[in-house]
């Protein structure tokens, strides 16, 4: 009878903690109440009750966080007291620290549950919560009434006009686009380690699930999860010829069938009658209709590239992120471009270094067991800077809890092995 109750009281504690980990990376965001950021706020509060309980202000993993984020909230609030009042940098840094307490407290929690297996868990539910949200997003996209319903639901708005233009979709947390995109693509580096230690074939049904709803949702993410691929075929030791060959052979088998001018007209009447195609091969159409890849997207970020004309406040900002509505509107989306105008560049040095310093950190680990994983850290944090060349990207939904959760993981492998 004890041990019956032992084992149900061990399923509830590893469904709830698995409810929790969804909640802290793809919480709904309702209209009646934001799941994720609710949360992440609980979570992290239980974790600094602990900490202070103790008596440690800092603690652990958090302890450089809690610097790094005070640095930045120092700096902001210098702006919002003399200059602009624009709160953005204030709450990017309350945001960060949140984010890195939440992942804290599940890798704490799954430490505890899991013992020596923790981290084979962790894995394994950061990548079936992605799947989870992935189907939504597919479900979505293949059934606008569906997409239609979850709209009302959800606290969206630009993201509804994608109900009817078809040409990508959101899902249940992040709104999708780009950045759902770039969440997703973090967890198929995940999906793709996975592979290299399990020899289990659901691994390639959630592979393709993540790739396709990443897909519907942003390009982005998708050409980062392509290049992932080619990264992951030559760990492989596959050779240069082999895979060549096998990515060419099914090019060559429909040329022979069809002449290239045939398979271009293909490609372009389909664009007409399918949103979707127009907008996932724009670069490809724009080959054949004016011979150069380029998108709309591109252009776009090549006409924002600018920089503060007055000395003083290139070098210092004036606090203003470009995006509130009582101040002027910075026309960029550029991720750099919007640190300059707001912290200037000693600001954005100030974001930036502590990454590279983690980045070294990471790199200069020589524990075995953190020889395959170290990597996903690092290719992580430095796809976080390619993508700021797109978007602001810092101390957002859902990469928050999960880049600190990469960290702090490849943190914590290099000080215990790891039964995984």
């Amino acid at each position: 009878m004890k041990t019956r109750i032992l084992i149900k009281t061990s399923q509830i504690s590893s469904a709830l903690l698995f409810f929790a980990l969804f909640m802290v990376l793809y919480g709904p965001r309702l209209k009646v109440i934001d799941l994720m950021s609710a949360a992440t706020t609980i979570t992290s509060i239980i974790v600094f009750l602990k900490f202070f309980s103790k008596g440690k202000i800092f603690y652990g993993n958090l302890s450089f966080t809690i610097i790094y984020c005070f640095l930045i909230f120092s700096y902001a609030l210098v702006h919002y007291s003399f200059s602009t009042n624009d709160t953005t940098g204030i709450t990017l840094a309350l945001k960060l620290i949140i984010y890195a307490a939440s992942a804290q407290f599940i890798i704490s929690s799954y430490q505890k549950r899991y013992g020596g297996k923790w981290l084979f868990y962790l894995l394994n539910h950061i990548v079936i919560c992605t799947v989870i949200n992935g189907l939504f997003v597919i479900i979505f996209f293949l059934f606008p009434t569906s997409a239609s319903l979850a709209a009302s639901i959800l606290d969206y708005t630009n993201q509804n006009d994608w109900i009817i233009t078809q040409h990508r979709i959101f899902d249940l947390s992040m709104g999708g686009g780009s950045s759902g995109s770039y969440v997703f693509s973090i967890v198929f580096i995940i999906g793709l380690f996975k592979l290299k230690h399990e020899n289990n074939k659901l691994n390639y049904i959630y592979l393709f699930i993540i790739l396709l709803s990443t897909a519907l949702m942003g390009r982005a993410g998708f050409y980062f999860e392509l290049l992932y691929i080619l990264l992951f075929l030559f760990t492989r030791k596959i050779s240069i010829g082999l895979f060549l060959f096998y990515i060419s052979l099914p090019l060559i088998l429909i040329t022979l069938s069809l002449n290239i001018e045939q398979i271009l007209q293909v490609i372009k009447t389909t664009a007409i009658s399918n949103p979707f195609f127009a907008w996932s091969f724009e670069a490809l159409i724009s080959y054949i209709e004016f011979q150069e890849f380029t998108t709309g997207s591109q252009n776009a970020l090549n006409s924002m590239w600018h920089i503060p004309s007055n000395q003083f406040h290139l070098f210092f900002g004036d606090g203003n992120f470009g995006r509130t509505e009582h101040l002027a509107y910075v026309a960029s989306d550029i991720g750099y471009v919007r640190l300059l105008y707001a912290l200037g560049i000693f600001g954005t040095i100030l974001i930036i270094a502590p990454i590279i310093l983690l980045i070294v950190k990471i790199i200069n680990q020589h524990n075995k067991d953190v020889i395959n994983f170290k990597w996903i850290a690092i290719v992580t944090l430095a796809s976080l800077f390619i993508f700021n060349l797109k978007e602001l990207h810092i101390a957002s939904r859902g990469s928050g809890v999960l880049i600190f959760l990469i960290i702090y993981v490849a943190i914590s492998l290099n000080k215990e092995k790891i039964n995984a």
